[in-house]
């Protein structure tokens, strides 16, 4: 075969993150050389960990083997320390220190007369870092002032916001909310408060804030007992979380009455009171 992937940073070929590509080692290089290696080039960012994987096992009609895989700086250059790996599937992880191109060389490996052997191959970059750890906010319903209310009247609402994750939680809000069942997050959810909303700040892991608000029950409600309880993150959801189904709080269940009614027809008489 005709080789098409130059062994010097003229090269062409690139090798994206989280793909793989394949190719060919010929018996000469594209400059006539009787060792042929290809040289992908690839962006990484600094302090990332990526993974680098070989397979020279793609054709049993070969002689190709095994493949020797390195990393190159920028100039093409071997690092120090040297970062490579030779066998039939090689792979290595690298963390590179500063961002930027390298480059993947690669060339028949194994033992005997390796540069004899020609051959298919393929290679494949991941990167393989740890997500950075996330926040995770629960919501805790300490007091409410009554619970027994008149429609229309307010009451006060005491909750702590806690972050239990392991990162850093962003400034969130926390809303209350009236629901008809003991389900929250169904359509009969009624938000008590979307205005003038306090603030958490800014939650580190395992911090916590109590809040106060002063509601105010709808007037329209029905007789009957409803369930009050607080949701962590709740406008638009603010903050991203290792758990995003447990910011609602436990509920606490109160009892809603309508206001007695004026009876209709003359005002009442007021015996015994001078007016």
């Amino acid at each position: 075969m005709v080789d098409t992937i130059a062994r010097d940073t003229t090269t062409t070929a690139t090798l994206a993150v989280g793909s793989s590509a394949s190719s060919f080692i010929d018996q000469f290089d594209l400059n006539g050389n009787v060792i042929d290696a290809d040289y992908f080039r690839v962006s990484l960012i600094a302090g990332h960990n990526y993974q680098f994987t070989g397979n020279a096992n793609v054709s049993f009609v070969d002689t190709l083997d095994a493949i020797f895989m390195r990393i190159r700086d920028a100039a093409g250059t071997i690092l120090a320390p040297d970062v490579f790996a030779d066998s039939a599937t090689p792979f290595f992880n690298f963390t590179p220190s500063s961002s930027g191109t390298y480059y993947l060389a690669v060339s028949a490996g194994g033992a005997g007369a390796f540069q004899d052997k020609t051959g298919g191959y393929t290679v494949a970059l991941a990167d393989v870092t740890p997500p950075p750890p996330q926040p995770d906010l629960v919501a805790s319903l300490n007091s409410v002032s009554t619970t027994s209310a008149l429609a229309g009247s307010n009451l006060t609402v005491n909750y702590t916001i806690s972050n239990t994750g392991a990162g850093t939680a962003a400034n969130s809000f926390g809303l209350v909310y009236l629901s008809t069942n003991a389900i929250f997050g169904d359509p009969d959810d009624i938000a008590l408060n979307a205005v003038n909303l306090p603030g958490t700040g800014t939650l580190g892991a395992g911090g916590s804030i109590a809040q106060s608000q002063s509601v105010t029950l709808p007037s329209f409600l029905s007789a009957g007992t409803y369930f009050l309880g607080v949701k962590a993150d709740a406008l638009n959801n603010l903050v991203s979380e290792s758990n995003e189904g447990n910011n609602f709080s436990t509920l606490q269940s109160i009892s809603i009455s309508n206001p007695m009614p004026l009876p209709a027809g003359n005002p009442p008489i007021f015996r015994g009171v001078r007016l």
